[in-house]
């Protein structure tokens, strides 16, 4: 569960298509926020999976390591850190507005 307040301060917000194949992600200094519009990727992390549907947010924490084993993915991305709370495992959001998502996105980017 997400706390009712996160402090946290805003790298970059960008826009990117990510090709199909197996990729292993390092610890990253950073979080991720990203609305996936396109995805079918598995993201498997310690011995725990993740897998996504569109539309859908994801929440990838600084720190955690990761591997991506998938199709090609459309991606709306904000990249930040936490300041005051970071959970330890990717988190996955369902939802079913995707357009008030994506124009929040859109205008970050």
């Amino acid at each position: 569960m997400l706390p009712e307040q996160i402090t946290f301060t805003m790298i970059d917000a960008l826009e990117y298509h990510q090709r199909a194949g197996r990729f292993h992600i390092p610890m990253r200094r950073f979080s991720a926020l990203s609305l996936r519009l396109r995805t079918d990727a598995k993201y498997r992390f310690e011995d725990k999976t993740v897998t996504l549907s569109p539309p859908a947010l994801c929440l990838i924490p600084e720190g955690v390591a990761y591997e991506r084993n998938g199709g090609e993915e459309d991606v709306l991305v904000i990249r930040f850190h936490m300041l005051n709370w970071a959970p330890k495992e990717i988190l996955s959001f369902p939802i079913q507005e995707i357009a008030s998502f994506e124009g929040l996105f859109r205008e970050a980017v």
